[in-house]
Parts: C-alpha cells; structure tokens; sequence
C-alpha cells in the first residue's frame, strides 16, 4: 500500500450469495460490527443469482434464489446492519461497495459466456489482478482448455481476488489505505470475531503484530495490509500446477507444496503465503503434521473458528452442521437454527 494508513480496515466479503440474508448472519454482521472502534469499507464481490453449492446438486431448485436474492433486498440488509451496528458503537462509518456485477454476470451466462470470461469481465480496466485469468502462453494449452478449470471452489478464490480489485482502486481513488484486511464469507458466523465477554475484536488488532496472518483455512483471514495481494491471488499457483503459462514454476509449485505436506488444493491461500514467504497462524490448515498453529496468548487474539449455514432449499430455509454448531449460535447470537 502507497498510500497512508488512514482509512481504517476493509473487510472483503466474496463468494456466492447462499444463506448472507438469513436471521443468524444478519444478527452476527450487527452483533459484531457495533464493537467497531474505526470506519469500515465492505467491498462486495458476490454473485447474487448463484447459491449453488457442489455438494447438493439435484437437491435443491436454486432457481429460486432469483426472486429471494435481488440487488434492493441485498442492499437492504447492508442498510439493516449499518443501522443496527451504530445504535451503541463508536464506528465513524459503514460503507458497502458493490464489485461484482450480478446483473451483468446473468446477462453473459445467458450469452453463453464461460465463468472465467464473467469473472474477467469483473475486474477493473488495466487490473494487475486480470492476468490470473490472462490468455496461456503454453501453445499447447487453449483458452477453453484454461476455462474449464474455472470452476468450483476456484470461483470463490476468483471473487476475493475481484473484491481485493476494488479495495486497490478505492485506494487509489481516495489517497488513502486501510491497516488490515479481513476476507469472510456470505455464508459464515464468526464466533471467534464476538469472543468471550469483554473481548473486542477490534481492540485486539491494534495490538498483534503486523507481520502475522491470521487464517482460517479459506473461510476467514485476518491480514495486515500488505498481506492482501498474496493471500488474495493464490490462483496464479493454479497456472503454475496445469504449465499454463509453459514456464518452470510448476514444478517448482509441486515440489514446494510437497514438502510442506499439503492435503489440500494447491492454489489454497495459505499456500500463496507461504510461497511468498509470508507469516501466518490459524486453524483448519490442509497440512498434514499442522492443521492447527498458534501465537503466544500474549497478544489475546483467539483462534479463527466459523460456522457455516447451509440453505435447506432455495426458499430460505437454513441448518448448521451439528448440534454444537446450535448450541454456540443460539449463546452468541439468541437464534435457534436447527441441525442440517
């Protein structure tokens, strides 16, 4: 970042648009947003007509997220959380910029247009960000070739690189910059962002140091400013693991997360910092002998733990995982959510 730290934290919220609009999200966004000490800027990458999650295709008629998620209802609910986030709070303020265009991305797809050409269509004019969705330079592999691996859990990584794009213009429009950047999902409550009684979130960040990530595998990340860019744009490992650019990091890429005893996708984010180098602790690694690492309890910051809600069907209808899931978001957040 070039600019002065002075605009507080951005907080990169990225993914599909599932359960966000549900009572416990919207309770946890309010809940935890009213401990807020400095001014916050949510930078939107989320398409708002697609909630179809991988695991549950056949199962649920996600058609009808189009007439429960639309744009007005979606910036309702932001409008909702910044009103109930400063009854009591200090915030100076809540912003909400859109980076995703959902319209824009239903009209391509009715055009027939790949989700790596949406995704590309979604970044800003001239975006260093761009190239991770850039032509091969291998001859032998073709763009539709490089398309068909965009898909999946890859689209989610694409949006916080999307959302990371925007925060950067923002920078750069306003000559200012944020301290930290925190990257979430629509579809999570963050117990540990609330902690136990008498801790706040935002006190807390002020005082760990500020080279260390604080991870939660994909789901949640807790960065230093100048942290963003890696832990945001760890598709570039996915060009070095299929050669698309015919050049010599792949082998490099699948030796160095070989050593590192990696069970999980290669182009996971914490792979990107440690690739780049970069410190980082947290919980739900995808690493063999460290799936979970900690700091001292000296800077008082807790383990990053989420909870996701699940959609039951595309009428609203939510579920957590398991029993102890209902148990901590009826204490944190006084709402009962059954068992999926």
């Amino acid at each position: 970042a070039k600019y002065p730290q002075t605009a507080g934290i951005a907080i990169l919220l990225a993914g599909q648009a599932r359960s966000f609009l549900s009572d416990p999200i919207q309770v946890f966004w309010r809940k935890w947003l009213r401990q807020a000490n400095t001014n916050i800027v949510v930078f939107e990458s989320v398409n708002l007509h697609s909630g179809n999650r991988g695991d549950r295709v056949g199962e649920v008629d996600w058609s009808k997220l189009d007439h429960n998620v639309t744009r007005e209802n979606w910036d309702n609910a932001f409008a909702s959380i910044r009103l109930g986030s400063s009854t009591s709070s200090t915030t100076k303020s809540l912003q909400h910029v859109v980076a995703f265009d959902s319209k824009k991305a239903a009209l391509m797809k009715e055009r027939g247009k790949s989700e790596l050409d949406i995704h590309l269509a979604m970044f800003t004019k001239n975006s260093p960000l761009s190239k991770l969705l850039s032509k091969p330079k291998n001859p032998n592999i073709s763009m539709d070739n490089f398309a068909a691996l965009i898909r999946g859990m890859i689209l989610g990584y694409l949006k916080k690189a999307i959302a990371l794009d925007a925060m950067v213009a923002w920078e750069a429009k306003h000559k200012k910059s944020f301290s930290h950047v925190l990257v979430m999902r629509p579809d999570m409550v963050y117990p540990s962002l609330l902690g136990e009684p008498g801790f706040n979130f935002f006190d807390a960040l002020q005082h760990i140091p500020n080279n260390i990530a604080h991870i939660n595998n994909d789901m949640l990340a807790v960065l230093p400013r100048n942290y963003a860019a890696s832990y945001c744009s760890s598709l570039s490992l996915l060009r070095s693991q299929h050669n698309i650019d015919d050049d010599a990091s792949g082998e490099m890429v699948r030796s160095f997360t070989d050593v590192a005893g990696n069970t999980g996708l290669t182009c996971q984010p914490a792979n990107q910092l440690l690739y780049d180098g970069l410190f980082f602790v947290g919980d739900g690694l995808e690493y063999k002998d460290f799936t979970r690492m900690k700091l001292n309890d000296e800077f008082g910051f807790p383990f990053l733990s989420s909870i996701v809600v699940r959609e039951r069907d595309g009428n609203g209808s939510i579920c957590v995982e398991s029993e102890s899931d209902a148990v901590i978001v009826k204490q944190l957040l006084g709402v009962d959510v059954p068992v999926c």
